[in-house]
């Protein structure tokens, strides 16, 4: 995510929350900007509901669970053979597993309809 031209939040993952919040007949509420370390702390700690493109790490599975992937990507120079998944992080602490399946189900429809794909090509370098 990053802020356009007029200093509103915009980019791909943004889209995409969008796009599967209102699929899910959720509410997604955008806080301020916030340093890495400091946002990773508040979600540990259950003050953050959802963290978007977050790899599935065994270390996070202790305070986190995982949506399906929303999205593939490839990050850096070097890097693990292989193209790696982005999810949706959702605290353990304040989200459910009907709150996963309501994500998850909502992803999947708008994959089935192409409208994640459609928000991907638009993001994409020419």
């Amino acid at each position: 995510m990053y802020r356009d031209a007029q200093g509103k939040y915009t980019g791909l993952d943004l889209e995409l929350l969008k796009a599967i919040f209102k699929e899910a007949r959720c509410t997604l509420v955008t806080l301020p900007e916030l340093p890495t370390a400091r946002r990773q702390l508040l979600f540990q700690k259950g003050e953050l509901d959802l963290l978007p493109a977050a790899s599935d790490t065994s270390e996070r599975h202790a305070y986190a669970r995982f949506s399906m992937s929303y999205r593939d990507e490839t990050v850096g120079i070097f890097g693990k053979a292989g193209t790696p998944a982005v999810h949706l992080m959702l605290s353990a602490r304040t989200t459910g597993a009907a709150d996963r399946a309501r994500l998850n189900a909502a992803n999947t429809h708008l994959e089935q309809r192409g409208v994640l794909a459609a928000i991907r090509n638009r993001h994409e370098a020419p």
